[in-house]
């Protein structure tokens, strides 16, 4: 009897190991543009600004991607043609979240990459309930801060500032070093509304305030909070 209790362990033990060790890729443009790819032989042909693949075996992956445009033929109808700017293997690393984007030299950049069971229970929980787990590190955090300042455009920086946050959690202090390192008050505004979700100091949140440069912006955040709540 303990020896079949005992196999049943073992074939519970292997089964869990093995689901932990499948992973999850976001993939999306540097510039939030729609695209469609192949992942291994499985084809996303309907057009979207984010795919988020699930349960990949870890390992190297065949990945295409397409950018999308979008012309009129000679009738006047819209039509859409695709062209290959990606295609390579892509290595996945075990039980592991990882947000990715086509660069704009149409490069494969792993923007962060955090264990599969912390974003699970991110995501199988209300956030205004459960506590939220750590937020990055202060190496993820230094890795962003560095993707960012490489990038020339804010647009890009946002997109690459908010799967980063969304991955990983967030806190107070990071936002408003992120909220530093765009140009522009409309993105820094639109940053702020986007991590407070995340962030796992709400109570200082009031801190975000004093990035910005008009109280027009303090105003519309504070607003978009109230609904939040």
């Amino acid at each position: 009897m303990k020896r079949i209790i005992l196999a049943i362990l073992i074939g519970l033990s292997i089964q869990v190991s093995a689901q932990q060790m499948k992973s999850e890729l976001n993939m999306s443009m540097f510039d939030n543009r729609e695209f469609t790819m192949i992942f291994d032989a499985y084809i996303y042909g309907k057009p979207s600004n984010n795919f988020r693949i699930l349960d990949i075996v870890p390992g190297s992956h065949s990945m295409q991607v397409f950018k999308v445009e979008k012309y009129r033929n000679y009738e006047g109808i819209w039509k859409e043609k695709f062209e290959i700017i990606f295609s390579a293997m892509v290595e996945i690393p075990e039980n592991a979240n990882i947000t990715a984007l086509i660069d704009e030299r149409n490069r494969y950049e792993v923007v962060s990459t955090v264990p599969l069971f912390m974003v699970h229970h991110r995501e199988r929980h209300n956030w205004d309930e459960i506590p939220l787990p750590p937020c990055m590190s202060e190496e993820q955090f230094r890795e962003l801060k560095h993707s960012i300042n490489s990038k020339p455009f804010d647009d890009t920086k946002l997109a690459i500032a908010k799967q980063a946050i969304e991955a990983n959690g967030t806190s107070t202090h990071q936002i408003i070093e992120l909220m530093d390192l765009l140009s522009f008050e409309s993105g820094k505004l639109d940053l702020a509304k986007h991590a407070y979700r995340y962030a796992i100091d709400k109570n200082n949140y009031y801190l975000v305030n004093d990035a910005f440069t008009y109280s027009s912006s303090i105003e519309e955040l504070n607003s978009y909070i109230k609904n939040e709540r």
